[in-house]
Protein backbone atom coordinates (compact mmCIF):
# COMPACT_ATOMS: atom_id res chain seq x y z
CA UNK A 1 0.00 0.00 0.00
CA UNK A 2 1.43 3.54 -0.89
CA UNK A 3 1.44 6.45 0.50
CA UNK A 4 -1.77 7.94 -1.40
CA UNK A 5 -3.77 5.31 -0.32
CA UNK A 6 -3.00 5.77 3.49
CA UNK A 7 -3.72 9.03 2.94
CA UNK A 8 -6.85 8.70 1.59
CA UNK A 9 -7.72 6.36 4.66
CA UNK A 10 -6.63 8.66 6.86
CA UNK A 11 -8.91 11.72 5.43
CA UNK A 12 -12.10 9.01 5.25
CA UNK A 13 -11.40 8.63 9.11
CA UNK A 14 -11.79 12.21 9.92
CA UNK A 15 -14.76 12.74 7.77
CA UNK A 16 -16.50 9.99 9.24
CA UNK A 17 -15.33 10.99 12.84
CA UNK A 18 -16.49 14.64 12.10
CA UNK A 19 -19.75 13.07 10.93
CA UNK A 20 -20.46 11.23 14.32
CA UNK A 21 -19.33 14.77 16.00
CA UNK A 22 -21.87 16.73 14.54
CA UNK A 23 -24.58 13.85 14.66
CA UNK A 24 -23.97 13.36 18.59
CA UNK A 25 -23.84 17.36 18.82
CA UNK A 26 -27.04 17.28 17.07
CA UNK A 27 -28.45 14.65 19.44
CA UNK A 28 -27.36 16.43 22.22
CA UNK A 29 -28.68 19.48 20.61
CA UNK A 30 -32.61 17.90 20.75
CA UNK A 31 -31.86 16.56 23.86
CA UNK A 32 -31.52 19.72 25.46
CA UNK A 33 -35.21 21.18 23.71
CA UNK A 34 -37.36 18.56 25.85
CA UNK A 35 -38.09 20.27 29.03
CA UNK A 36 -40.49 22.88 30.58
CA UNK A 37 -40.23 26.36 30.61
CA UNK A 38 -39.79 27.11 34.25
CA UNK A 39 -40.74 29.18 36.97
CA UNK A 40 -43.90 29.89 35.53
CA UNK A 41 -46.05 32.68 37.87
CA UNK A 42 -49.12 34.69 37.07
CA UNK A 43 -50.23 37.82 39.07
CA UNK A 44 -52.52 38.63 40.26
CA UNK A 45 -54.51 35.78 40.22
CA UNK A 46 -53.88 32.75 41.63
CA UNK A 47 -54.78 28.93 40.39
CA UNK A 48 -58.91 28.09 40.79
CA UNK A 49 -58.96 31.00 42.96
CA UNK A 50 -61.36 33.45 41.72
CA UNK A 51 -60.84 37.57 40.95
CA UNK A 52 -62.61 40.48 40.12
CA UNK A 53 -59.14 41.04 38.24
CA UNK A 54 -60.36 40.99 34.30
CA UNK A 55 -56.18 41.10 34.15
CA UNK A 56 -54.05 38.26 33.96
CA UNK A 57 -49.95 38.61 33.79
CA UNK A 58 -47.44 35.63 33.31
CA UNK A 59 -44.06 34.91 33.89
CA UNK A 60 -41.60 32.47 33.63
CA UNK A 61 -38.08 31.64 33.00
CA UNK A 62 -36.32 29.93 29.91
CA UNK A 63 -36.40 26.13 30.19
CA UNK A 64 -32.85 24.43 31.72
CA UNK A 65 -30.28 23.54 29.34
CA UNK A 66 -27.71 25.22 27.04
CA UNK A 67 -29.38 25.78 24.07
CA UNK A 68 -30.72 29.55 23.45
CA UNK A 69 -34.15 29.87 23.28
CA UNK A 70 -35.10 31.83 20.10
CA UNK A 71 -38.54 32.30 21.39
CA UNK A 72 -42.29 31.29 22.96
CA UNK A 73 -45.75 29.99 22.14
CA UNK A 74 -48.30 30.66 24.11
CA UNK A 75 -52.41 30.62 24.29
CA UNK A 76 -54.87 31.18 27.05
CA UNK A 77 -58.23 29.82 26.27
CA UNK A 78 -61.21 28.92 28.33
CA UNK A 79 -61.08 25.10 27.36
CA UNK A 80 -59.25 22.79 29.54
CA UNK A 81 -57.31 20.24 26.64
CA UNK A 82 -54.81 18.06 28.75
CA UNK A 83 -51.98 16.70 26.63
CA UNK A 84 -51.75 19.97 24.34
CA UNK A 85 -48.91 20.98 22.63
CA UNK A 86 -47.61 22.94 20.44
CA UNK A 87 -46.86 21.89 16.95
CA UNK A 88 -46.25 23.40 13.22
CA UNK A 89 -50.04 22.92 12.88
CA UNK A 90 -51.34 25.05 16.10
CA UNK A 91 -48.55 27.73 16.22
CA UNK A 92 -50.15 29.97 13.00
CA UNK A 93 -49.55 32.92 15.80
CA UNK A 94 -46.66 34.59 15.43
CA UNK A 95 -44.23 33.70 18.31
CA UNK A 96 -43.19 36.31 21.11
CA UNK A 97 -39.54 36.84 22.35
CA UNK A 98 -39.97 37.65 25.87
CA UNK A 99 -40.49 35.33 28.76
CA UNK A 100 -43.90 37.20 30.14
CA UNK A 101 -47.40 37.96 28.55
CA UNK A 102 -50.10 39.74 29.75
CA UNK A 103 -54.02 39.73 29.24
CA UNK A 104 -56.18 41.95 29.71
CA UNK A 105 -59.94 43.21 29.62
CA UNK A 106 -60.75 39.57 30.00
CA UNK A 107 -64.70 38.58 30.71
CA UNK A 108 -65.86 36.53 33.07
CA UNK A 109 -65.05 32.86 32.84
CA UNK A 110 -62.35 30.36 33.88
CA UNK A 111 -59.25 29.78 31.84
CA UNK A 112 -55.94 28.14 31.14
CA UNK A 113 -52.16 29.32 29.90
CA UNK A 114 -50.30 26.95 28.00
CA UNK A 115 -46.70 27.82 26.82
CA UNK A 116 -43.96 26.69 25.31
CA UNK A 117 -40.07 27.59 23.97
CA UNK A 118 -39.10 26.62 20.52
CA UNK A 119 -36.03 27.06 18.72
CA UNK A 120 -34.33 26.84 14.91
CA UNK A 121 -32.65 23.79 14.12
CA UNK A 122 -31.25 23.21 10.58
CA UNK A 123 -33.67 25.89 9.80
CA UNK A 124 -36.80 24.31 11.27
CA UNK A 125 -38.53 25.07 13.97
CA UNK A 126 -38.28 22.72 17.00
CA UNK A 127 -40.46 23.03 20.02
CA UNK A 128 -40.29 22.48 24.11
CA UNK A 129 -42.58 20.68 25.71
CA UNK A 130 -45.90 22.98 26.37
CA UNK A 131 -46.60 23.82 29.86
CA UNK A 132 -49.97 24.22 30.99
CA UNK A 133 -51.34 26.39 34.05
CA UNK A 134 -55.18 27.14 35.26
CA UNK A 135 -57.66 27.45 36.03
CA UNK A 136 -57.79 31.13 36.35
CA UNK A 137 -61.20 32.31 37.44
CA UNK A 138 -62.44 35.85 36.31
CA UNK A 139 -65.94 36.93 38.30
CA UNK A 140 -66.90 40.56 37.89
CA UNK A 141 -70.38 39.90 38.81
CA UNK A 142 -71.19 40.86 42.63
CA UNK A 143 -73.69 38.45 44.52
CA UNK A 144 -76.79 38.81 44.28
CA UNK A 145 -78.46 39.52 47.50
CA UNK A 146 -82.11 39.53 49.31
CA UNK A 147 -82.86 40.64 52.94
CA UNK A 148 -86.07 40.15 54.75
CA UNK A 149 -86.95 42.08 58.01
CA UNK A 150 -90.04 42.75 59.41
CA UNK A 151 -92.02 45.72 58.46
CA UNK A 152 -92.62 46.87 61.65
CA UNK A 153 -91.86 45.50 65.72
CA UNK A 154 -92.35 46.03 68.89
CA UNK A 155 -89.18 44.13 69.84
CA UNK A 156 -85.19 45.86 69.55
CA UNK A 157 -83.81 42.17 68.61
CA UNK A 158 -85.42 41.26 64.80
CA UNK A 159 -84.62 38.17 63.03
CA UNK A 160 -83.15 38.98 59.49
CA UNK A 161 -83.65 36.39 56.88
CA UNK A 162 -80.66 36.46 54.06
CA UNK A 163 -80.52 35.09 51.01
CA UNK A 164 -77.14 35.48 49.34
CA UNK A 165 -76.80 34.11 46.01
CA UNK A 166 -72.66 33.49 45.22
CA UNK A 167 -71.53 35.15 48.70
CA UNK A 168 -69.93 33.71 51.20
CA UNK A 169 -68.85 37.20 53.45
CA UNK A 170 -71.13 39.55 55.40
CA UNK A 171 -71.01 42.64 57.66
CA UNK A 172 -74.39 44.00 59.14
CA UNK A 173 -74.67 47.07 60.80
CA UNK A 174 -76.48 49.90 62.23
CA UNK A 175 -74.79 53.07 61.37
CA UNK A 176 -73.57 52.25 57.66
CA UNK A 177 -72.30 49.92 54.82
CA UNK A 178 -68.83 48.15 55.97
CA UNK A 179 -66.54 46.48 54.38
CA UNK A 180 -64.57 45.48 57.30
CA UNK A 181 -65.10 42.67 60.38
CA UNK A 182 -66.47 40.35 57.95
CA UNK A 183 -68.22 37.45 58.91
CA UNK A 184 -69.27 33.94 57.24
CA UNK A 185 -72.40 34.36 55.63
CA UNK A 186 -75.53 33.12 57.25
CA UNK A 187 -79.11 32.31 56.20
CA UNK A 188 -80.51 34.05 59.18
CA UNK A 189 -79.47 35.88 62.27
CA UNK A 190 -81.08 37.76 65.54
CA UNK A 191 -80.49 41.22 64.87
CA UNK A 192 -80.08 43.70 67.58
CA UNK A 193 -81.52 47.00 66.46
CA UNK A 194 -80.76 51.11 68.24
CA UNK A 195 -83.49 51.80 70.65
CA UNK A 196 -85.91 54.50 70.44
CA UNK A 197 -89.27 54.40 68.47
CA UNK A 198 -89.38 55.04 64.68
CA UNK A 199 -87.98 53.90 61.50
CA UNK A 200 -84.51 51.91 61.85
CA UNK A 201 -82.71 51.11 58.81
CA UNK A 202 -80.36 48.25 58.56
CA UNK A 203 -76.96 48.39 57.05
CA UNK A 204 -75.83 45.32 54.76
CA UNK A 205 -72.49 44.31 52.32
CA UNK A 206 -71.66 41.08 50.96
CA UNK A 207 -68.96 39.64 49.20
CA UNK A 208 -67.77 36.56 47.05
CA UNK A 209 -64.89 34.70 46.67
CA UNK A 210 -63.87 36.78 43.90
CA UNK A 211 -63.64 39.78 46.27
CA UNK A 212 -67.13 41.61 44.33
CA UNK A 213 -69.37 43.40 46.99
CA UNK A 214 -72.76 44.81 47.24
CA UNK A 215 -74.40 47.10 49.61
CA UNK A 216 -78.01 46.78 50.33
CA UNK A 217 -80.43 47.97 52.84
CA UNK A 218 -83.48 47.42 54.72
CA UNK A 219 -85.88 49.31 57.10
CA UNK A 220 -88.09 48.76 59.86
CA UNK A 221 -90.31 50.02 62.01
CA UNK A 222 -89.69 49.97 65.99
CA UNK A 223 -93.25 50.63 68.07
CA UNK A 224 -92.50 49.21 71.85
CA UNK A 225 -95.42 51.86 72.71
CA UNK A 226 -98.69 50.82 73.78
CA UNK A 227 -101.58 52.04 71.62
CA UNK A 228 -103.71 54.91 73.35
CA UNK A 229 -107.27 56.53 73.08
CA UNK A 230 -108.96 60.43 73.73
CA UNK A 231 -112.29 59.67 74.97
CA UNK A 232 -114.96 62.49 73.75
CA UNK A 233 -119.09 63.06 74.55
CA UNK A 234 -121.69 64.98 73.48
CA UNK A 235 -123.54 67.13 75.68
CA UNK A 236 -124.41 65.40 79.24
CA UNK A 237 -127.93 66.19 79.22
CA UNK A 238 -129.08 64.95 77.01
CA UNK A 239 -129.92 60.89 76.60
CA UNK A 240 -128.08 59.17 74.55
CA UNK A 241 -124.72 60.36 75.44
CA UNK A 242 -122.71 60.04 72.39
CA UNK A 243 -119.56 58.63 72.65
CA UNK A 244 -116.59 59.41 70.22
CA UNK A 245 -113.00 56.98 70.96
CA UNK A 246 -110.11 57.50 68.68
CA UNK A 247 -107.27 55.29 69.42
CA UNK A 248 -103.81 57.59 68.20
CA UNK A 249 -102.90 54.56 65.86
CA UNK A 250 -104.90 51.30 63.81
CA UNK A 251 -106.31 48.96 66.38
CA UNK A 252 -107.19 45.27 66.11
CA UNK A 253 -110.17 43.14 68.19
CA UNK A 254 -111.84 45.81 69.28
CA UNK A 255 -116.22 45.52 70.22
CA UNK A 256 -118.36 46.94 72.47
CA UNK A 257 -117.51 44.26 74.56
CA UNK A 258 -114.03 45.59 75.35
CA UNK A 259 -115.76 48.01 77.20
CA UNK A 260 -117.30 48.63 80.63
CA UNK A 261 -119.70 51.48 81.79
CA UNK A 262 -120.81 52.39 85.22
CA UNK A 263 -124.08 53.99 85.67
CA UNK A 264 -124.82 53.73 82.21
CA UNK A 265 -126.26 50.96 79.31
CA UNK A 266 -123.75 50.72 76.38
CA UNK A 267 -125.52 50.12 72.88
CA UNK A 268 -124.51 51.06 68.77
CA UNK A 269 -121.15 50.15 68.83
CA UNK A 270 -119.92 51.26 65.26
CA UNK A 271 -116.59 51.41 63.69
CA UNK A 272 -116.24 54.98 61.71
CA UNK A 273 -116.72 54.80 58.32
CA UNK A 274 -113.42 56.65 57.07
CA UNK A 275 -111.09 55.20 59.88
CA UNK A 276 -112.25 52.24 60.80
CA UNK A 277 -109.49 50.99 62.63
CA UNK A 278 -108.88 54.18 64.75
CA UNK A 279 -112.07 55.80 65.75
CA UNK A 280 -115.28 53.98 67.29
CA UNK A 281 -118.45 55.26 68.42
CA UNK A 282 -121.05 54.62 70.57
CA UNK A 283 -124.39 55.83 72.96
CA UNK A 284 -124.72 55.12 76.41
CA UNK A 285 -128.45 55.96 78.64
CA UNK A 286 -127.77 56.90 81.98
CA UNK A 287 -129.42 55.08 84.57
CA UNK A 288 -129.46 58.17 86.64
CA UNK A 289 -128.29 60.87 88.01
CA UNK A 290 -124.46 61.54 88.77
CA UNK A 291 -121.08 60.58 87.40
CA UNK A 292 -120.72 58.08 84.44
CA UNK A 293 -117.39 56.30 83.81
CA UNK A 294 -116.17 54.54 80.76
CA UNK A 295 -113.36 51.68 81.24
CA UNK A 296 -111.50 50.08 78.82
CA UNK A 297 -109.48 47.07 80.19
CA UNK A 298 -105.55 46.73 79.33
CA UNK A 299 -104.94 44.01 76.67
CA UNK A 300 -108.44 44.92 74.76
CA UNK A 301 -107.15 46.12 71.89
CA UNK A 302 -103.60 45.38 69.75
CA UNK A 303 -101.72 47.61 67.43
CA UNK A 304 -100.23 46.08 64.47
CA UNK A 305 -97.19 45.18 66.25
CA UNK A 306 -99.10 43.32 68.95
CA UNK A 307 -98.75 45.83 71.44
CA UNK A 308 -101.93 46.01 74.25
CA UNK A 309 -103.34 49.02 75.24
CA UNK A 310 -102.82 49.94 79.26
CA UNK A 311 -106.10 50.80 81.12
CA UNK A 312 -108.08 54.05 79.65
CA UNK A 313 -110.70 55.65 81.47
CA UNK A 314 -112.77 58.65 81.29
CA UNK A 315 -116.08 60.12 83.21
CA UNK A 316 -118.75 62.41 82.49
CA UNK A 317 -121.38 64.33 85.05
CA UNK A 318 -124.48 63.28 84.16
CA UNK A 319 -126.89 65.92 84.34
CA UNK A 320 -130.95 65.46 84.44
CA UNK A 321 -133.55 67.96 82.88
CA UNK A 322 -137.13 67.89 82.06
CA UNK A 323 -136.82 66.16 78.56
CA UNK A 324 -134.26 63.76 79.73
CA UNK A 325 -135.79 61.00 80.17
CA UNK A 326 -134.41 57.19 79.54
CA UNK A 327 -135.73 55.52 76.62
CA UNK A 328 -134.92 51.81 77.55
CA UNK A 329 -137.07 52.49 80.81
CA UNK A 330 -140.39 53.53 78.37
CA UNK A 331 -142.44 50.90 77.20
CA UNK A 332 -145.39 51.49 74.32
CA UNK A 333 -147.83 52.83 77.14
CA UNK A 334 -145.37 55.08 78.08
CA UNK A 335 -144.24 55.96 74.89
CA UNK A 336 -148.05 56.96 74.19
CA UNK A 337 -148.29 59.04 77.49
CA UNK A 338 -144.79 60.88 76.32
CA UNK A 339 -146.75 61.63 73.37
CA UNK A 340 -149.72 63.02 74.61
CA UNK A 341 -147.93 64.87 77.40
CA UNK A 342 -146.21 66.46 74.47
CA UNK A 343 -148.70 67.60 72.66
CA UNK A 344 -150.60 68.49 75.77
CA UNK A 345 -147.99 70.98 76.32
CA UNK A 346 -147.88 72.20 73.04
CA UNK A 347 -151.58 73.26 73.11
CA UNK A 348 -151.32 74.71 76.74
CA UNK A 349 -148.06 76.93 75.44
CA UNK A 350 -150.13 77.94 72.36
CA UNK A 351 -152.98 79.01 74.77
CA UNK A 352 -150.92 81.18 77.00
CA UNK A 353 -149.48 82.69 74.19
CA UNK A 354 -152.45 83.71 72.30
CA UNK A 355 -154.42 85.36 75.40
CA UNK A 356 -151.11 87.55 75.94
CA UNK A 357 -151.21 88.58 72.64
CA UNK A 358 -155.26 89.90 72.91
CA UNK A 359 -154.48 91.43 76.54
CA UNK A 360 -151.56 93.58 74.36
CA UNK A 361 -153.79 94.56 71.86
CA UNK A 362 -157.06 95.51 74.25
CA UNK A 363 -154.20 97.67 76.60
CA UNK A 364 -153.33 99.17 73.22
CA UNK A 365 -156.58 100.56 72.52
CA UNK A 366 -157.48 102.18 75.64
Amino acid sequence: MDNSDINKGKSNDKKIYFLLITIVAGMMIISNVSAEIQNLVSFPHIINEASSETQIDFNWDEPDGHTPVDGYYVKLSTEYEPGFEFNEMNTLENPINTSSMSYQNLEDGSYYFYVAAYYFIDMEEVYDSTKMSGPYIVDTRPPLIDLTVPERTKSEVISILINATGANKMCISNLGFCNDNLIDIEESLQWQLLPGYGEKTIYATFMDNAGNSVNTYETTFLDMSPPTATIYSSSSDITPVHITIRFNEAVSNFDLSDITVNNGNKVNFIPDETFPDTIFTFDIFPEKKGSVSIFIQPDSVVDSVGNGNKQIVYSFLFQVSVENISVPAINELGALMFVLILISSSILVMRRTRDANCSKVIKTHY
